[in-house]
């Protein structure tokens, strides 16, 4: 007995000392922020005491009362999934068709939704990609898994040559350093909000491609412009470095006019989005890995319904749902309520199969409910 006892001792030993010199030694927590950074962003008015903030705005009713919830929660339920939270099939997928995601179609635009909120677009000449993650959502091995699909997608799937790749935000599920690194050399620059570029030039991307943005600035790409919008959200990618990075979503103007939530909760800041630069041609909003403890930083569908209708988008996809499981509710149950939410969903929801590659002009037939067809 005490010989087992000291082997379990042992074991238990190594495998934190093996944890530990991993935790020390990775790459997956990115770069840091500089006091030169913090000093000149002390002048906004969302950034305190070393920390981006939310603008104020009234807390939604859900998140008042809300329990807390803990991790620990959180991670038995994905270990131990109840009955719906996970899909037991394969999700149904479209194989990637490079001669329909790369056309070039003057005054349209091409949209493949890659799963959760990694975007291929197509747009006046310019190859886009949003939030790529082809890994997992989760620097731990346990968690950030995605749902298997029956055409699985890896970064070797996307175009030889990405001009510019937008991303949200710094968590997990939007920012992948495995993913980075297998692209970053077909990629022609990078956007991201104030700070997020610190992980890019951790992971080696030189500083020159690396274009950082604050709250409606906005930058060219080629004819395109490229301006970052506001979102109620967080960031971090250790306990330490919370809030140390912006979020966001973004507006893409070229010939259409394009709209990413990225991700957050419901606020004021949709409708002045929308007077400010709407209307939309199509609009990419959250609807997914929502709670009523997280109600401030994330929409219920109902709200992703109303935020679409307050940026003045003419077509919404719906997006961070149907890859990873990132919250408690069933794996379908953000699209069937989005669809009950929305006025016209025949007309204006769009509801693309992992790796479904549309063009605009044609969307009018994007429509199948494919996942109800999943146990």
């Amino acid at each position: 007995m005490i010989t087992l006892l000291k082997s379990l001792g042992v074991l238990l030993l190594v495998l934190v000392g093996a944890g530990g010199l991993w935790y020390v030694t990775t790459s997956e927590w990115g770069g840091s922020v500089t006091d030169a950074e913090r000093t000149r962003w002390a002048r906004l008015d969302h950034y305190r005491d070393g920390h981006f903030v939310n603008r104020p705005a009234p807390m939604p009713a859900a998140a008042a009362n809300a329990p807390k919830i803990s991790m620990t929660a959180w991670l038995m339920s994905v270990v131990f999934p109840p009955e719906g939270k996970q899909p037991k099939e394969l999700l149904p997928s479209v194989a990637f068709d490079a001669t329909r995601a790369l056309r070039n179609v003057p005054g349209d635009v091409v949209v493949t939704w890659l799963g959760h909120s990694t975007l291929l677009l197509h747009l006046d000449t310019e190859m886009i990609l949003v939030d790529p993650v082809f890994g997992r959502a989760s620097p731990v091995p346990l968690t950030g898994k995605p749902f298997a699909t029956t055409n699985p997608y890896s970064a070797e799937h996307l175009p030889k040559v990405i001009d510019a790749v937008l991303l949200t935000h710094d968590h997990y599920d939007h920012l992948e350093v495995a993913t980075i690194r297998a692209i970053q050399d077909r990629v022609g620059q990078f956007y991201c909000p104030l700070g997020v570029g610190n992980h890019l030039r951790a992971w080696g991307i030189p500083a020159d491609r690396i274009t950082e943005l604050d709250w409606d600035e906005a930058a060219h790409l080629g004819t395109l412009t490229v301006r970052l919008t506001e979102s109620r959200h967080f960031s971090g990618r250790t306990f330490q470095s919370r809030d140390t990075t912006l979020w966001g979503g973004y507006v893409i103007e070229g010939s259409q006019k394009l709209y990413i939530s990225g991700d957050g909760g419901y606020g004021p800041h949709f409708k002045r989005i929308g007077d400010a630069y709407g209307p939309f041609d199509l609009a990419f909003i959250e609807n997914g890995a929502y709670n009523a403890a997280w109600a401030a930083i994330h929409m219920t569908p109902e709200e992703s319904a109303q935020a679409a209708r307050d940026v003045r988008a003419s077509r919404v996809v719906p997006i961070h749902w149907a890859k990873f499981d990132l919250a408690f509710h069933p794996w379908t149950e953000p699209i069937e309520r989005l669809l009950k939410a929305t006025a016209n969903p025949q007309e204006t929801l769009l509801t693309p199969k992992i790796g479904e590659s549309f063009l605009l002009s044609e969307s009018g037939r994007v429509h199948e409910p494919w996942w109800r067809s999943v146990k």
